[in-house]
């Protein structure tokens, strides 16, 4: 019977009877349960020590409030997209709100939810990068945008999705 157990710095330990392999027996032939940290009867390998299971952190671990982020690109294909977004804490997976109280002064405004839409998408395709180890729980608020008629576009908006994601990710090392 394998069971694990979590410690300080969200590291797993392994603690094990060996039933299975009959290592750990004490006087009188009894089991005896003892810490190990996989070692060669338990490995997957090739029976050497592998080291501690490493339990990837949740993110975000606390609220990151406020990142802002300004993508402006000026050339034949110009790009513009301002936000600035909220990181909360949640219980699993990624979720993305639009706060009650904002207004973006744009044209046509039925482009606005394409915008925010891959603004979310920007974000959680960042978080979701095998790179960062990190278990995604969060909730993203967009607080703030802002869009210009003739550079803002869903590119633009998930540029800058992807960079406010980048942000937090350092904000919270």
């Amino acid at each position: 019977m394998t069971r694990v157990r979590l410690v300080r710095g969200g590291v797993a330990r392994v603690k094990a009877d060996h039933a299975e392999c009959g290592e750990g027996r004490g006087r009188g032939g009894r089991r005896v349960a003892h810490q190990v940290l996989l070692d060669k009867c338990h490995s997957p390998g090739n029976g050497q020590r592998s080291g501690m299971i490493s339990v990837p952190p949740r993110f975000p671990p606390c609220p990151i409030r406020g990142v802002r982020v300004l993508h402006r690109k000026q050339n034949c294909a110009p790009q513009f997209a301002e936000i600035e977004v909220d990181f909360e804490p949640a219980a699993e997976g990624f979720a993305f709100d639009v706060a009650r109280e904002l207004t973006v002064d744009y044209e046509p405004t039925e482009a606005l939810p394409r915008f925010f839409a891959a603004a979310a998408a920007g974000i959680e395709e960042q978080l979701s990068l095998p790179e960062h180890r990190i278990v995604i729980a969060t909730r993203v608020v967009l607080r703030r945008a802002r869009a210009d008629a003739f550079g803002s576009h869903e590119r633009a908006f998930k540029t800058a999705g992807y960079l406010a994601a980048r942000k937090a990710l350092e904000r919270a090392r």
